[in-house]
């Protein structure tokens, strides 16, 4: 996997985010900043305080999530999106490097995992 793709620094004439930029706004940019330099359509940002957290009350309920996935992708989940059983949500839980979906078939996943 090629770790330069995810780098995220801006051109050094261009200032990406300001310390008085909001989520909204910081979000916005990088959407922008990702689609114009990486081709990245969607994409979406979880946080969690941490693995044991996640242990103990499972993925989705520990964790803030936001996303910009199409409705077509979000209509695979027929009971809300979960990330429980996301191969890609497990593999940075592992401490793996960030992936995105061109290389999940380097990932074992299941035909419904491949066909989201």
């Amino acid at each position: 996997m090629n770790q330069k793709r995810f780098a995220l620094v801006p051109e050094p004439t261009e200032t990406l985010f300001h310390a008085s930029d909001g989520e909204d706004a910081l979000w916005g940019k990088l959407e922008d900043y990702v689609r114009r330099n990486y081709g990245v359509t969607s994409m979406m940002y979880a946080f969690t305080h941490s693995k044991y957290t996640v242990s103990r009350t499972g993925l989705m309920p520990s964790i803030y999530l936001k996303h910009n996935y199409p409705d077509d992708y979000l209509a695979t989940y027929p009971n809300g999106l979960s990330l429980d059983d996301s191969v890609a949500a497990i593999h940075l839980l592992e401490g793996q490097t960030p992936l995105l979906w061109s290389d999940l078939k380097a990932l074992p996943v299941t035909p419904e995992q491949r066909a989201r």
